[in-house]
């Protein structure tokens, strides 16, 4: 929206009858925390009933493609809030989604398999049996072995926790005029583990990252976090997980719950095609788990 002296951008969020997590007042209250990073926009105002926000018009470009300079800022912007969450005192809640604990991560992956699993289309059906499944298995023996947590319900100490953007990645930042990276859709932001956090930007469909960009982005965040002395074993068991993770998230079209959030979004309507191209991406990703 544009006025006669400034333009701001309105964000709409999805009915809360549909979606019930609080995204419109966790961004709100995520931007004011980050309100001296230029790194996020600021918040102009907003209003809880009718579900919309309006925010500083970021004066920039969508970013194409990956580059070093996008990695050094996006690990920049980890270690801020990495700084920041030495203060646990933070009244900020849990990041959506977040994966504390082993059998947080598992529960996840079992409930979008189980919601997927009674869908009656062919194609589907084919994947989650002849394809999924069998990974699925062989990620758990994998998991099983190499988790180093005493056991799978422990949660990870909130000293090893960090506060966490949660969907990070080019698909949500825009390059400033002066080539500075603005980081935005902050509605699931708050603590997780570290691991889920790198994992996700390395397994997002969004990321087309080249061989070089993942070592870059793994070997700085584990320099970020190199403190956390079990960092680097729970990234290696549960890489598998968080890949079959996002596989079922890609699915997530061939749901009602799922469309119609796609739909408020993008205003789109529900296709065999779309459905074939998420069903490719998932396989993609399955092929690239062992």
């Amino acid at each position: 929206n544009t006025t006669k002296k400034k333009s701001f951008a309105i964000k709409f969020y999805p009915d809360n009858y549909i979606d019930k997590r609080k995204r419109l007042h966790n961004e709100v209250m995520t931007c004011k925390f980050l309100n001296d990073f230029i790194e996020t926009p600021n918040v102009i105002s907003y209003d809880e009933e009718l579900n919309i926000a309006l925010f500083e018009w970021i004066y920039g470009n969508s970013i194409i493609n990956i580059n070093k300079s996008f990695l050094e800022q996006a690990l920049g912007f980890i270690e801020k809030l990495k700084d920041l969450s030495k203060d646990k005192s933070i009244s900020i809640p849990q990041a959506s989604e977040a994966c504390l604990s082993a059998n947080e991560l598992l529960s996840q992956i079992e409930k979008r398999y189980k919601i997927l699993e009674p869908i009656k289309n062919k194609s589907l059906n084919n994947f989650l049996e002849k394809n999924f499944k069998p990974i699925w298995l062989r990620a758990i023996e994998f998991f099983n072995l190499r988790w180093p947590a005493k056991n799978f319900d422990q949660s990870l100490p909130q000293k090893k926790q960090t506060l966490s953007p949660s969907d990070f990645g080019i698909h949500n930042s825009l390059e400033r005029q002066d080539g500075r990276i603005c980081f935005i859709d902050l509605e699931y932001f708050g603590w997780d583990d570290p691991v889920k956090l790198c994992a996700d930007f390395l397994w997002h469909p969004a990321m087309k990252l080249e061989k070089e960009h993942k070592i870059f982005w793994l070997d700085g965040v584990s320099n970020i976090f190199k403190n956390d002395t079990e960092f680097h074993q729970r990234f290696i068991a549960s890489w598998p997980l968080y890949g079959l993770r996002w596989a079922l998230i890609i699915l997530n079209e061939y749901t009602n719950h799922g469309w119609y959030r796609r739909n408020h979004a993008i205003g789109s309507l529900r296709s065999k095609n779309i459905l074939d191209t998420q069903l490719k991406k998932a396989e993609i990703i399955c092929k690239e788990i062992f």
